[in-house]
């Protein structure tokens, strides 16, 4: 019989998003991901090595490999994220144990290849009943928005608090394993655009693939009729936009694939809970037609202000 963590009453403290703050600042005991420049910081060696100074390197995870994970914006929304679950929901450090595990195997085993490390993130992160569970906890206590459905819409199109929750955990799931596979691709030299594509999205599809069996929840569906919806009503009043994307070489087809990847790995992963995320997938699709294609913070900042505001 598996025995469930402790859960903090959410009354007893502040949403993650006035967590951390100005506002609300935070202990230094509970501050333990930290994030300065190219990296975040866990202190592995302090747990392990007793603090010994020649495994320093152990405690950092570099952020560099991803260009759109390694602002100061990202690296601090992972660090509050983390560091509140750590605080209110994963009461006997679970995460840690499984970060330092994993960080370990990326570090000092040589033959710990990409299978190794997908079968590892997938056992002990996105399948971990226990975990799922805290996380669970987490977006309910967080979670703000009302959604129902609208008889006058496609059903394709329509999202409930279901589908939204779903994939607020699996934004916390990338909190996670994004420092975990931007140090793998750094240890490993995995560098290029395409190779670090298909690395991300792999992990992802692990996301995908669980929600998909345990709840019947089929999320890149939802996303790929979002990103459809957004080209279909497009192409008329934006002709001579579309007349651009083409000497692009982007055809509706190609652009709608390329709007889901980019929703999967530059705008999942930091959502927050003060912003009305389905509102911000439409408007980051939008942004992503205007331009082209996705350009990185200051599309993404464009789009979580027009969501706000929806």
């Amino acid at each position: 019989m598996i025995e469930m963590c402790k859960i903090v009453d959410r009354n007893n403290h502040i949403p993650v998003d006035e967590w951390d703050t100005e506002a609300n600042p935070i202990t230094e005991q509970d501050r333990i991901f930290r994030n300065i420049r190219g990296e975040i910081i866990l202190p592995i060696a302090e747990f392990f090595f007793n603090g010994d100074p020649e495994k320093s390197s152990l405690n950092y995870f570099a952020m560099n490999t991803k260009r759109s994970y390694n602002s100061d914006e990202t690296r601090e929304h992972i660090c509050r994220y983390l560091n509140y679950f750590e605080k209110y929901y994963d009461y006997d450090k679970e995460l840690l144990m499984i970060m330092y595990r994993i960080k370990l195997n990326i570090d000092y085993i040589r033959s710990y290849e990409i299978g190794n490390f997908m079968e590892d993130v997938n056992r002990y992160l996105v399948r971990n009943t226990n975990l799922s569970y805290k996380i669970r906890h987490f977006v309910d206590d967080n979670y703000l928005m009302k959604l129902s459905s609208n008889n006058n819409k496609t059903p394709n199109l329509q999202f409930n608090n279901d589908h939204a929750k779903v994939l607020y955990e699996i934004s916390l799931i990338m909190n996670m394993y994004i420092p975990l596979a931007t140090h793998y691709m750094y240890i490993h030299g995995i560098k290029f655009s395409n190779e670090i594509q298909t690395f991300m999205l792999n992990l992802f599809d692990l996301c995908i693939v669980k929600y998909e069996e345990e709840r019947g929840i089929f999320i890149y569906d939802k996303l790929y009729e979002t990103a459809v919806s957004v080209v279909n009503k497009s192409k008329n009043p934006d002709k001579i936009l579309w007349e651009k994307n083409q000497i692009r070489g982007t055809n509706t087809t190609t652009h709608t694939k390329d709007t889901v990847v980019d929703i999967i790995m530059n705008i999942i992963p930091k959502y927050s809970y003060d912003n009305n995320i389905i509102n911000f997938n439409y408007f980051s699709s939008r942004q992503c037609l205007i331009s082209g294609r996705y350009t990185g913070n200051s599309v993404l900042k464009i789009a979580m202000w027009i969501a706000g505001k929806g």
